[in-house]
């Protein structure tokens, strides 16, 4: 997953976006107070950005920065202004949320501004910024380790990022930046660039399942781990453990499932969208959810009337705004912008 790339040959890689959408939906999940599950689609996220950052960079890495740039901030920085245009004007529908300009720069600078308690409070403006911030230092690491080798592009980050979350472990820093980067959550990026190469230049690529009763066995595997994260939050003896095992580990494991389970087979044309679309509703999902909770109808209590709502209405409408989001911003736009400034 990249949360933010699109760049997939669709024939070869539909179970990427598969995946993409899977994670994307499982967000929206943990978002609606009601269910409040589904955090894990990000750690899903992280692997396949790693991945599809290894994929298509194995020939081409002109522009590869400026590509990422212009794939991310557009609509980053547009919900970025929307939020901060909500929160000025209506700041009593906003529990935890309040404008500073400082905010704002730091958030479009991907910058991070505020650490106390769990990971998500490690913000920008946009709630689910924090996970664009790792994104981009990821990016950055990336490339610098293309720069130094192209082939070892993988092993290089993977030492990069090791040292920093061995210097979270040892220093102990209150240090913003420290107590953001240097955590575990980071290595789940080389989980997915290791997953590339053991997929892809492995003995794993001659390994085709074509025996449906197999397939169907995988499916059922992949979704018994999926259920199992989203049921994550009660089983006790979980609550202590890293997020990093609790859920890198497990979507590690669905990541190779669900891979081999579709190459040999067509993913519905629905799950190939969702996929496409993933990005837009990554970022504005949340502005759906909580209009729809705060203005129509609350969604954050249980009942099987806001059961039925949110299977009929918020879910359906969250796809279409993210479909009209990726239509202008990813569709049209950054294509526009790419070829303006020929990169």
């Amino acid at each position: 997953m990249s949360i933010v790339s699109t760049e997939i040959a669709p024939k070869k890689y539909d179970s990427i976006q598969l995946m993409r959408g899977i994670a994307a939906v499982s967000v929206i999940f943990q978002h609606i107070n009601m269910v409040n599950n589904g955090a894990f689609g990000v750690d899903l996220f992280f692997l396949i950005s790693g991945f599809i950052m290894m994929y298509i960079t194995e020939k081409d890495t002109k522009f590869f920065l400026q590509k990422r740039i212009i794939r991310i901030a557009p609509l980053y920085w547009s919900a970025l202004l929307l939020i901060s245009m909500l929160i000025m004007l209506a700041p009593n529908i906003f529990r935890t949320l309040e404008f500073r300009l400082e905010y704002l720069i730091k958030s479009m600078l991907f910058i991070p501004y505020y650490f106390t308690g769990p990971l998500e409070e490690v913000n920008s403006l946009l709630p689910v910024g924090w996970t664009l911030i790792y994104e981009m230092f990821f990016y950055f690491v990336f490339f610098v380790s293309m720069k130094i080798s192209h082939k070892y592009r993988h092993l290089i980050s993977t030492i990069f990022l090791s040292i920093l979350v061995v210097i979270g472990f040892v220093s102990h820093s209150e240090n913003v930046f420290v107590r953001f980067y240097c955590i575990p959550l980071i290595l789940e990026f080389s989980l997915g660039m290791w997953i590339y190469k053991f997929l892809t230049h492995t003995y794993m690529t001659k390994i085709k399942i074509a025996d449906k009763r197999f397939v169907i066995l995988l499916w059922m595997f992949a979704s018994l781990i999926w259920i199992g994260l989203f049921a994550e939050k009660y089983i006790l003896f979980l609550h202590g453990i890293d997020r990093f095992i609790r859920f890198g580990i497990p979507s590690f494991i669905f990541f190779i499932i669900v891979f081999k389970a579709t190459e040999n087979n067509k993913v519905p044309r629905f799950f190939v969208v969702l996929g496409g679309v993933s990005y837009s509703l990554y970022i504005t999902h949340l502005f759906v959810v909580q209009g729809f909770s705060r203005l129509i109808y609350n969604i954050d209590d249980f009942s099987l009337i806001g059961v039925a709502f949110i299977i009929c209405v918020v879910v359906p409408t969250t796809i279409g705004v993210a479909w009209v989001s990726w239509f202008i911003f990813e569709n049209k736009f950054t294509s526009w912008l790419r070829i303006k400034l020929k990169v």
